[in-house]
């Protein structure tokens, strides 16, 4: 899914992490303490693969897994949803020649 259409929940105290379609599942304040959709106004009507957006969805990863201590794992499965981030993020190499 694009950025502009996630909206993304975390939970920092249990390292709870789910990205989903806006109007998706809703995990509970129980669950997930914290959430943010990943539309803004500044980022409407950009091409999907423009650097702002891509950079927005980076920053947002870099927030959770350094500041709010998310597992990068869970982290990593979770954003692999938004195309932004599965289209940029360095290919899995495990396996190639290098």
């Amino acid at each position: 899914m694009d950025w502009r259409e996630c909206r993304y929940f975390w939970n920092p105290d249990t390292g709870f992490v789910l990205v989903t379609r806006k109007g998706g599942v809703d995990p509970g304040k129980e669950v997930a303490r914290m959430w943010m959709d990943g539309a803004e106004d500044r980022l409407e009507g950009l091409a999907w693969d423009d650097l702002a957006i891509v950079a927005k969805v980076f920053v947002e990863f870099n927030t959770l897994v350094v500041r709010d201590r998310i597992s990068i794992d869970d982290a990593h499965r979770e954003f692999l949803k938004i195309r932004q981030y599965r289209c940029f993020v360095a290919p899995d190499v495990s396996g190639a020649e290098l």
